[in-house]
């Protein structure tokens, strides 16, 4: 049974063998140039196209070429995808083909072509004219079968040369809604930001602080140290940039993962809802660190199926976006760094605590970090035991979230620290702490209580400056 079974194959392989060389026999293949380039049917310059009116299944637009500029059907210039722009002139302008598929079809329809899926006819600035039907996929090379309407020849393009030809017009949208940036310091790209909207009970508001942010607000930030965002609404406190970092991270760089609508007005806004959007991210951002800052207005919602869209800078597009991004999800409490106050010691030129009913009156000397000299009610201090005493006193933060019934403080506080600046001008930062639930302090800085913390602090602070005041070693624990 070998034998037979065996010369059955070899029989098989030559039938299989003889078809293809007499497929390839039919095929007529195209000639090209004397430097191998593909056969073209037209042969013109980019400039030279003027128009192309495409009809296909998804719709029907023209292009237009004036001066350089081209526009597609009615989408705006700021939003329109000028590379694609580009391509499709380039596409109309030098027409070429791979090879012929039949020189004389008996049925169009075999190659998609008695009802075509896209007729592209297109006007050049000579007068002339060229019609292209593109007909379907070709499906070992993954090419279109095209025809010119003047020409019975079923040929065979790329299928590069005519993907602007079947797609529909929101293709032309740019998908790049924010421009990425190749800095890793996404923190310094990003200037001012407001975050609003009706996830958030009020606007939060972040100024940038660099050299040139006024000097009031540069005053404002001496509280909480070396500082690139300052949150100044609803309270003041220093950012946490870890938190910004993840926040840019996914809001930089935005791309489009489909476009919903375009042109729309405000009124046509308020069915994605995005009139009345969930988040409103307003900020000013610079592709590099040094560059200058440009303005965006991003607008997020959620469809009724769950889907993300923005509209971005009033374009009038709503576009898809990715889902589970940090800035979707953004909140009062995690923009703000959990430490209360935590000035640089360098910039103190006092501090008075009271504790367990105690009064203590710290005074810095010394024009820098290393010369730094400390006394306690006029006593001197050992300066290292000091610096951690100090470390252990900015520790102070919150537990997490924003209280929202924390009412008027009664009482003696249980602690108040209060820093007093060497710039003058500077108005001094008082930390007060009272007794609120189990285990908890109501925390109020300059008046403002927003926050509560651990009630073990106060205990370690007063065991903290004991321990600096006999000579002992401070722990920075708590």
């Amino acid at each position: 049974m070998a034998k037979p079974l065996r010369a059955l194959c070899i029989a098989l392989a030559v039938v299989l063998a003889l078809g293809l060389c007499a497929w390839l026999l039919l095929r007529t293949p195209a000639k090209t140039d004397k430097d191998g380039a593909a056969p073209a049917l037209v042969s013109k310059t980019a400039a030279e196209v003027a128009e192309v009116a495409v009809e296909n299944t998804a719709g029907s637009y023209t292009a237009t070429q004036r001066d350089g500029v081209v526009t597609v059907g009615d989408l705006p210039a700021s939003v329109l995808n000028t590379e694609y722009a580009g391509l499709l002139m380039d596409e109309c302008s030098s027409i070429t083909y791979d090879e012929v598929a039949n020189d004389k079809p008996d049925d169009l329809s075999l190659y998609g072509l008695a009802q075509p899926e896209a007729t592209v006819r297109i006007t050049y600035t000579d007068g002339s004219h060229f019609t292209l039907l593109v007909g379907k996929e070709e499906p070992v090379s993954g090419g279109r079968y095209c025809k010119s309407a003047d020409d019975g020849r079923v040929l065979l393009f790329k299928r590069g040369r005519t993907v602007r030809f079947t797609m529909p017009i929101e293709k032309y949208i740019n998908y790049v809604i924010i421009p990425p940036t190749d800095s890793k310091a996404l923190v310094d790209c990003v200037g001012d930001f407001t975050f609003s909207g009706t996830a958030l009970p009020a606007p939060v508001v972040l100024r940038r602080i660099d050299t040139d942010t006024d000097a009031a607000l540069r005053r404002e930030a001496v509280s909480f140290g070396a500082v690139s965002h300052l949150i100044v609404s609803p309270g003041l406190h220093e950012a946490d940039q870890s938190y910004l970092a993840k926040v840019f991270d996914g809001l930089l760089g935005l791309l489009s993962e489909g476009v919903v609508d375009y042109n729309c007005s405000e009124a046509d806004l308020a069915q994605y809802p995005l009139d009345a959007p969930l988040l409103r991210l307003e900020f000013d951002y610079r592709t590099t660190p040094s560059g200058a800052y440009s303005h965006y207005d991003l607008r997020y919602a959620l469809l009724d199926d769950g889907t993300p869209v923005v509209t971005c800078n009033g374009s009038g597009v709503v576009y898809k976006v990715l889902g589970d991004l940090a800035w979707q999800s953004v909140s009062y409490e995690q923009l703000i760094l959990r430490w209360f106050l935590s000035p640089l010691i360098t910039d103190v030129a006092g501090i008075t605590l009271t504790v367990d009913g105690k009064t203590y009156d710290f005074v810095l000397g010394g024009t820098n970090a290393k010369d730094l000299t400390a006394t306690c009610n006029g006593q001197p201090v050992d300066t290292e035991q000091f610096r951690r005493w100090y470390t252990l006193l900015v520790s102070a933060g919150s537990e997490g979230s924003a209280l929202t019934d924390a009412g008027t403080p009664a009482g003696t506080p249980r602690l108040t620290i209060r820093y007093r600046y060497r710039d003058t001008a500077k108005a001094d930062d008082l930390l007060s702490a009272w007794d609120y639930t189990t285990r908890r302090l109501l925390v109020g800085v300059n008046g403002s209580c927003e926050f509560a913390m651990r009630d073990k602090f106060p205990a370690a602070i007063a065991a903290g400056t004991e321990a600096l005041l006999s000579g002992g070693t401070v722990s920075t624990d708590w």
